[in-house]
């Protein structure tokens, strides 16, 4: 069995439920394009780039407080 993304799944999924519905027009295949996930947390999303920041740029001292506050807001 091939490995999948997540969303590639969805996408499937969705494209055979929604096909398998009564049609409109009959020349019509409906195809999912794309599937997003998103996060309703822009703070854990602010800490997460600024710890890749610091990461990318080197600064690993500067790392730990960015974790502590990432593990505290996860706790939460």
């Amino acid at each position: 069995m091939p490995v999948v993304t997540f969303e590639a799944y969805i996408e499937n999924i969705l494209t055979k439920k929604l096909n398998a519905l009564p049609k409109v027009h009959e020349d019509v295949y409906i195809r999912i394009a794309n599937v997003s996930f998103a996060f309703d947390n822009t703070e854990l999303i602010s800490l997460l780039s600024e710890r890749g920041s610091l990461l990318a740029s080197g600064k690993f001292d500067k790392v730990e407080a960015v974790d502590n506050k990432i593990e505290k807001l996860a706790k939460n």
